[in-house]
């Protein structure tokens, strides 16, 4: 037994041994793998190890470059954002400079336009003025004019057209101080355009005659406007005689020489020395209907018609008196004779307010207060009739002189336009002036006051009408229905 204990020792200790060195064997060619492996981790975990500091190196540079640029980067911001606020202030300042380039260029617009309105209106005022110029300039004055209009709106400068206009001025002054010996085409008041020679007196009066000897005068008026001068033939022998002399030395001579006969006024009188001979009344009054401009058109209308109411009113109420008289002696006629049917039979024949009265009369029922009535109506129905047209003629009596001083007004307001223009240095100008707007204001009151007692004397004789019309109904009444 104990050998076989000792003989299982020995096995099992040489198993043992066996099976220690089995395993040792294994564990050895084990750990040999492991190590190979592990060799092999760590020469992959040294590559990794190396690739990640290579990595982490390239990566710190990285970060060192990317640090950097990035401050390069906020340098060039912080540099832009310096600019940019510069930029915006001296945007703000050139925004601000603009707004007052802006304002100032408008206000330099609105400058040269009351500039450019100034010069327009104050050659529209000249352009208006040129139908008052002397004859002969008439028409080079206009083309200079408009000459003078055209250069300045070409070159848009006020001070070129202004100088322009100023040496328009002075040849137009110059012309008007001017004694001189020309040849011109007129356009007298009696006939058509011809060549005159002529004699000037500078824009005061200039003698002329034409191809055929005839002799006229260039003379101011007195008025203003297109009128205020005339080329009118002379026909007082004395003047025709002193021109027929004068004028062919002086055009010979070529200058005036010697005594010159002239009107020292220079006004409407001076037609006398041209004419000869006074002006007729007719001549009067067709000078005062011209003066007094387009307000004497229906002022000279209402006289007409006031005078046409008044005839009208006159056979009216003379026809009536008479009517009403003679139905009322017919009618009583009948009365008297107890014959009260041929009575009515010829008022109900007749036509007129006697008529209808004795009818109304006549048919009532023998009651006096119905036949007061119907007379008392018959009465009320004839006072519009007689009433027609009164009314008017005291509207043409209160109209006349409100025409008059329209009239009167726009001459005045003509006038001082003139006088703004021409100014206040010619007395016969401002007399001339206002006593034609006067004119109308004449006449207004001349229509009026006429027709206002025209009015009056129709009104009281409509009146005295009524009465007696009411006088013949009452003695109708007493004669056909008498009261009881």
């Amino acid at each position: 037994m104990r050998t076989i204990f000792l003989c299982a020792f020995a096995l099992f200790i040489a198993g043992a041994a066996y099976s220690r060195d089995r395993k040792k064997d294994v564990f050895e060619t084990e750990l040999k793998s492991i190590n190979e492996v592990l060799e092999g981790v760590r020469d992959s975990l040294e590559t990794e190890i190396a690739a990640r500091y290579t990595f982490k190196q390239h990566t710190v540079e990285q970060r060192e470059a990317d640090k950097e640029e990035y401050e390069r980067f906020r340098e060039k911001q912080e540099r832009a954002l310096v600019n940019l606020s510069k930029t915006k202030e001296e945007a703000l300042v050139k925004e601000q400079n603009l707004g007052e380039a802006n304002k100032n260029a408008k206000e330099k617009k609105d400058e040269w336009g009351f500039v450019k309105n100034s010069f327009d209106e104050m050659m529209q005022k000249e352009a208006d003025a040129l139908v008052e110029a002397f004859p002969i300039d008439l028409e080079r004055r206009q083309g200079e004019l408009e000459e003078v209009r055209r250069r300045f709106r070409e070159k848009g400068d006020p001070i070129y057209g202004w100088n322009e206009f100023l040496d328009y001025r002075i040849t137009a002054m110059a012309a008007g101080r001017t004694v001189a010996i020309m040849q011109e085409k007129l356009l007298p008041d009696d006939g058509a355009a011809r060549m005159f020679s002529l004699s000037r007196f500078g824009n005061v009066f200039a003698y002329c005659m034409d191809t055929a000897q005839q002799i006229y005068m260039i003379r101011q008026t007195g008025r203003i406007g297109a009128d205020r001068f005339s080329i009118e033939p002379v026909l007082s022998q004395e003047l025709q005689g002193f021109i027929l002399d004068a004028l062919p030395r002086w055009i010979q001579e070529n200058r005036v020489s010697g005594t010159v006969m002239t009107e020292v006024m220079q006004n409407e009188q001076a037609r006398l020395l041209v004419a000869g001979k006074e002006k007729t009344a007719f001549q009067k009054f067709k000078s005062q209907i011209k003066a007094g401009g387009w307000v004497m058109i229906p002022l000279l209308l209402l006289p007409f018609w006031a005078l046409g109411l008044v005839l009208q009113k006159v056979l009216q109420f003379g026809a009536r008196r008479r009517s009403f008289a003679r139905q009322i002696r017919t009618a009583f006629a009948f009365i008297d004779k107890q014959d009260a049917a041929q009575a009515l039979a010829y008022a109900k024949s007749n036509k007129g307010l006697m008529a209808r009265i004795l009818e109304a009369c006549l048919d009532s029922p023998k009651r006096r207060d119905s036949a007061e009535n119907e007379v008392r109506k018959l009465i009320m129905q004839e006072t519009p009739v007689l009433n027609r047209n009164l009314n008017t003629l005291a509207v043409i009596a209160g109209a006349a002189p409100l025409l008059g001083l329209l009239g009167t007004i726009s001459g005045m307001i003509a006038l001082f336009a003139a006088v703004t223009y021409y100014g206040t240095g010619d007395p016969k100008f401002l007399a001339g002036g206002i006593s034609e707007a006067l004119i109308t204001s004449q006449t207004g009151l001349a229509i009026a006051i006429p027709t206002l007692f025209t009015h009056d004397y129709l009104r009281n004789r409509k009146e005295r009408l009524l009465a007696d019309i009411e006088a013949m109904a009452l003695r109708v009444l007493d004669k056909t229905v008498p009261e009881t």
